[in-house]
């Protein structure tokens, strides 16, 4: 009997200190990232990058200095933005995305055949697509418990909507 009484006590104290350990790791999930903040972080860092190098191949593919004014503000503050939030997302173990999405890969394959009027006007349009979808990613996150995440966002959609209206600006001009 006072075995059986023991092996129950010992059953008991396992219970009891793996269910304090689950406790532990579920208190560590919610304090990081969750599943809508880690969509906005590959999805931002992703769009971010292909108008990084889609505006790079602009520098090498465009004669119009508007055009070519516009990727370099892209290179520089696309970047800029994409460093800040890859640092949030290491400082709170998020996955990184390092590769672009295939509709990307399409879009720089395409756009490296084309050179002059065809190019910018398929750069801008590009630029102006990518905005907006960018734009819509920004604002799925609005509310998102993750301050750091949400103060990011709140922070550079205004620059992001800045740069849509440039790139319509731009689209108008070159029809």
């Amino acid at each position: 009997m006072k075995q059986l009484a023991s092996i129950a006590f010992i059953a008991i104290v396992f219970f009891f200190v793996h269910g304090c350990n689950e406790n532990r790791k579920a208190r560590n999930f919610n304090n990081g990232i969750d599943a809508e903040a880690q969509n906005f972080i590959t999805k931002s860092i992703e769009g971010g990058n292909a108008e990084v190098k889609l505006s790079q191949l602009a520098l090498k593919q465009s004669k119009s200095e508007v055009v070519i004014s516009y990727a370099k503000m892209m290179i520089t503050e696309h970047t800029d933005a994409g460093d800040e939030l890859k640092k949030i997302a290491v400082d709170q173990s998020a996955s990184v995305p390092d590769t672009l999405t295939k509709a990307h890969t399409l879009a720089m394959e395409s756009l490296a055949k084309k050179t002059g009027e065809a190019f910018d006007k398929d750069y801008i349009q590009a630029m102006v697509e990518d905005h907006e979808q960018t734009i819509a990613v920004f604002k799925t996150v609005t509310g998102n418990p993750n301050k750091k995440v949400t103060a990011f966002a709140d922070k550079t959609l205004p620059k992001l909507k800045e740069h849509l209206k440039k790139a319509n600006d731009i689209c108008m001009a070159l029809k």
